[in-house]
């Protein structure tokens, strides 16, 4: 590698280190939340939002070390993965808006103001997230084999 592409594989450590930390930060958080409830299910999806800003940087930052290094295979499985990651955001929508609503009504005081703002902003990032998802998958799919190069 020559160049700047002898940093290609620094980036893509990055982002799969940043993809790792996140992961391991939402393993160590599930076995104290309760699915089984509606507020433990909120909960866990809003702690997932709440950390989209670092899985978008890292998705990006992969990408760039996958586009620019050519490497058409890894596209392809990363656009496999996010078209179930979009599907997920998608699901998840109806699910996070009827759990939502009943947590909603046991909240009281100052609560009432944050959960509402957390909660609109969840119902406005997850369909992003899901469409971006799904188009990036497109994308990421579709692309062509690299041209043979002439001798």
């Amino acid at each position: 590698m020559t160049g700047s592409r002898r940093f290609l594989p620094l980036l893509a450590a990055a982002a799969g280190g940043i993809l790792l930390h996140q992961a391991v930060d939402l393993l160590n958080f599930l076995p104290g939340s309760d699915l089984a409830t509606p507020a433990g299910r909120t909960r866990q999806l809003l702690a997932t939002v709440a950390r989209s800003p670092a899985l978008l940087t890292a998705d990006a930052l992969l990408i760039w070390a996958l586009l620019s290094g050519g490497w058409l295979r890894a596209m392809r499985h990363l656009g496999a993965a996010h078209y179930v990651l979009g599907a997920l955001s998608l699901l998840a929508l109806p699910l996070f808006l009827s759990d939502a609503g009943r947590v909603a009504p046991s909240l009281s005081g100052s609560d009432v103001g944050a959960f509402r703002l957390v909660t609109v902003r969840t119902l406005v990032l997850l369909p992003l997230l899901g469409l971006g998802s799904l188009l990036a998958a497109r994308a990421l799919r579709s692309m062509p084999a690299p041209a043979a190069a002439d001798s």
